[in-house]
């Protein structure tokens, strides 16, 4: 079986991608959406993206951005485009003409049946509140659902919304996933905890273990 996919978000400092580098995660994510409590200057993801292998993803966070938002971020090394807000898909081929990027594309449990129109147009599903980083879990009946789109469309699906070292346990046990993503699950007081991280990855580790 495929090894899951692990996304730690919504990083802020040089040391906590050290951290997160040194886990060997797939992708460390930056929250470039205006005024959220996450929020990067385009300096500092200039500063921090070096940091960063090449064989881990470095996605930028976007919600409702402009085309030229997202191809002055691209630039600076992003490696994958996050879409976290009412982006249609017309705007997704967009970004693919452009800077022919990979897409992850955000829906919401109410959102799902949307998923074949973006057909083409991204490379990630990823389920999650339409707010994003609210601390607060999606409800998982929603996820079988979801899964059979996203297999029709041969097209990974990934979770997010309130994972922690507690629950992704039950959540990779239960559903056939492709790819987790943590912001606040890896935070104590609104900032980035390496015990937390340590735990998400050896948990993830023991699963793989399992599954080989």
């Amino acid at each position: 079986m495929k090894q899951i996919s692990v996304k730690f978000c919504g990083f802020r400092t040089k040391d906590d991608v050290k951290t997160a580098v040194s886990h060997a995660v797939s992708a460390i994510g930056f929250i470039l959406v205006p005024d959220r409590k996450r929020t990067i200057s385009l300096l500092q993801l200039t500063s921090m993206i070096p940091l960063i292998p090449k064989q881990i993803e470095k996605v930028g966070v976007f919600q409702n951005p402009t085309l030229e938002e997202v191809n002055n971020a691209a630039s600076l090394g992003l490696s994958m485009v996050q879409l976290h807000g009412q982006e249609t898909p017309a705007f997704c081929q967009q970004i693919k003409k452009n800077k022919q990027i990979p897409i992850i594309k955000v829906f919401s449990e109410k959102e799902i049946q949307k998923i074949p129109l973006y057909e083409g147009y991204i490379d990630v599903v990823l389920l999650d509140h339409s707010a994003g980083g609210t601390g607060t879990t999606i409800d998982w009946s929603c996820i079988p659902v979801a899964k059979q789109l996203t297999e029709r469309l041969q097209l990974p699906l990934w979770i997010a919304g309130g994972l922690n070292e507690s629950n992704i346990e039950n959540l990779i046990r239960d559903y056939e996933i492709d790819g987790i993503d943590l912001s606040s699950g890896i935070e104590t007081n609104g900032k980035k905890d390496t015990q937390k991280m340590n735990k998400i990855i050896e948990r993830m580790k023991q699963h793989d273990k399992i599954e080989q």
